[in-house]
């Protein structure tokens, strides 16, 4: 009777069964979780079973679909694959022309007496090539014995002249060669000349100007030597200091050559301006234009003066 007067109580006013603390720590919170598990265990396993069944179907489909792809589509594409990995590529004719340098343009030798027993031997080569240029070992031969040799460069798309100046013969000679010893193509590294012809045009913008010309013949001494003088001056529009800067000098009456020489300036610094004065001997006659040809191989860095806090080569 105890016993069921306490359970009956278990209601009674001033008693919360929800504050009731076993001595082992266990309370009705994790109790009534327990009893829920218990009453959902079978629910639980359902969840489980169908959840692995789903994988498990999903693992196999994916697995089937697989192998029948391969088996469909697969081999014939890794077949092709293969094909294409064992297959030679052969390089045509027609490519290698392509991207190989053309030759270069030679024109007719010229040889103009300058004096009595001398003469300029002279020739015009152009460089069709966009994106090569070219260091050139060449001779000069009179009836096949060679008299001057020298070596030049020419730039992509340059026209320049190769010059032999006051050679002497007894007479004019009759059979003039210009053999060339070797000739070594270069290709434009497009990498580090994006635009070459901005690099070239702002490397070469040296300038002649005020140009006066008077022919031997109107020469004070004339009556005792045929004595030119030639003045000019050069303006280095560049940002940049050059060692050296040839200067080819080419006289033309009309479309004809009738004189040529050549100078050299040195240490010609960025924004300087040089003028140039020179006088020799002999002939040329009447002359409708002058052209002072720049000669630099700007591709070259030691050619650059580099002063320290300067305006030399840009690195």
């Amino acid at each position: 009777m105890k016993e069921k007067e306490i359970k009956n109580n278990s209601n009674a006013p001033g008693i919360d069964i929800e504050n009731y603390e076993d001595l082992e720590g266990l309370t009705t919170k994790k109790l009534r979780f327990g009893l829920w598990f218990i009453e959902h265990k079978i629910l639980f396993w359902r969840i489980l079973i169908v959840s692995l069944l789903i994988i498990v179907g999903v693992s196999w489909s994916y697995t089937i679909y697989g192998f029948a792809y391969y088996f469909t589509r697969g081999q014939y594409e890794d077949k092709k694959i293969v094909d294409e990995l064992t297959r030679v590529n052969t390089i045509g004719h027609d490519y290698l022309v392509s991207i190989s340098a053309k030759d270069l343009i030679y024109s007719s030798i010229q040889i103009l007496k300058t004096a009595s027993d001398k003469y300029d031997l002279i020739t015009q080569i152009k460089n069709p090539n966009q994106d090569h240029w070219a260091v050139i070992e060449y001779c000069w031969a009179v009836s096949g014995k060679e008299i001057a040799c020298g070596d030049n460069f020419i730039l992509p798309e340059e026209t320049k002249h190769l010059l032999a100046l006051s050679k002497n013969f007894p007479s004019r000679p009759e059979r003039v060669e210009l053999i060339i010893k070797d000739l070594k193509w270069q290709r434009i590294n497009k990498r580090k000349f994006p635009d070459w012809e901005s690099f070239r045009n702002e490397r070469l913008n040296l300038e002649a100007v005020d140009i006066s010309f008077r022919p031997g013949q109107s020469s004070e001494i004339s009556d005792k030597l045929n004595l030119n003088t030639l003045d000019f001056t050069v303006n280095n529009n560049t940002p940049y200091n050059y060692w050296e800067v040839g200067l080819n000098i080419v006289f033309y009456s009309g479309r004809n050559i009738v004189g040529v020489n050549q100078y050299h300036l040195e240490e010609f610094l960025s924004k300087e301006k040089r003028d140039v004065s020179m006088a020799w001997s002999g002939t040329i006659g009447r002359v409708s234009e002058i052209k002072i040809i720049p000669s630099v191989n700007i591709l070259k860095d030691d050619i650059y003066i580099d002063y320290d806090g300067g305006v030399g080569e840009e690195k």
